[in-house]
């Protein structure tokens, strides 16, 4: 019969060991993008070729949202990061340590859907270097925009993978 110190410290490293396989797995995509709607957008588009994640789940605010180690890790380890813009969700540009494609800076500005709301997302208010802070940054709920974003979103992903050229416009034909 073991003594109890014995049998403590058995179980202690059994604890310990235990723990350490219990590792949080680093997640894994080949493209990440900050909202549900841009992965509607790209997710077709690189069907069969590339994994796309999504950093905020449906009903999370850019606003409020706080980056967490494993978005981090997910955003460090990805090959690209997709984003809206500077003023909506431009914390995911700061964040990573790979390249960065707005999707707003894709729709022309003679597209752009008005800020009739007067609603300012953040970025310099006078101005600065927000190019598009007097457009309303959701051109996801107009078909159209998003149709016109399609062939310079494809030209990235050509770019990125230019292997994948056949497919990348296949798809986005499917898309449109």
């Amino acid at each position: 019969k073991p003594k109890a110190p014995t049998l403590f410290l058995v179980l202690g490293v059994c604890a310990l060991l235990h723990s350490g396989c219990h590792r949080e797995e680093i997640p894994v995509a080949d493209y990440v993008v900050t909202l549900p709607p841009l992965q509607m957008i790209l997710e077709p588009l690189v069907a069969g070729r590339k994994t796309v994640a999504c950093l905020l789940p449906p009903g999370v605010s850019p606003h409020t949202y706080a980056l967490r180690p494993s978005s981090a890790r997910l955003l460090d380890n990805a090959d690209a990061v997709f984003y809206v813009d500077k003023t909506l969700d431009g914390w995911a540009v700061r964040a990573g340590r790979v390249p960065t494609y707005s999707l707003m800076t894709l729709v022309p500005e003679s597209e752009r859907l008005p800020n009739t709301m007067g609603h300012v997302h953040g970025g310099d208010q006078r101005g600065g270097e927000d190019e598009s802070l007097g457009a309303n940054p959701h051109f996801w709920s107009d078909p159209h925009l998003v149709a016109t974003l399609v062939p310079a979103l494809v030209q990235i992903l050509v770019e990125r993978d230019p292997e994948g050229k056949v497919d990348y416009e296949a798809n986005a034909d499917a898309f449109l």
